[in-house]
């Protein structure tokens, strides 16, 4: 566990790094790292600040109208706004990230065609990905490269 919260903080951690955290050998570290990849970690990622980017996020709710799902599923899969869809009892959430207003209204007005859609604007991101991730103390206690200590 303590593994996948270092890699949650900071996936470009170097197994020394970890070891020296964890107190854990290097090598048990490496195996450990590779049953990991191989069971329960997809990828690797980077996480965007949108608002920064100047991109629009917003979270629609979709409710496919009778016989429609697989178009709706369709549609979403296809789309190159929707960052992250859900299946939910007859609905699906779905992240949308775009860049224009048009864009949204473009893509709502496609799916609005087989559901009904609902759309819910972000105004503020108030956390991302924390799940098994360190807190903020705990990141200024691991140490860097050259053994002080630093946010990571």
């Amino acid at each position: 566990m303590e593994l996948l919260k270092l890699l949650r903080g900071n996936a470009r951690i170097t197994l020394a790094d970890a070891s020296r955290i964890t107190g854990v050998p290097k090598s048990t570290l490496f195996d450990w790292l590779r049953e990991l990849e191989r069971t329960q970690i997809k990828r690797y990622v980077s996480l965007y600040k949108y608002e920064a980017m100047k991109f629009l996020r917003v979270y629609i709710v979709v409710v496919p109208r009778k016989d429609k799902r697989l178009e709706v599923v369709e549609l979403l899969r296809d789309s190159e706004s929707v960052n992250t869809a859900f299946r939910s009892t007859n609905t699906y959430v779905a992240e949308l990230v775009v860049e224009t207003f048009f864009e949204l209204n473009t893509f709502v007005e496609q799916l609005s065609k087989v559901a009904r859609v609902k759309e819910y604007m972000v105004l503020e991101t108030v956390c991302v990905e924390e799940f098994f991730s360190a807190t903020q103390e705990e990141f200024e206690n691991l140490p860097n490269s050259d053994g002080k200590a630093t946010l990571k």
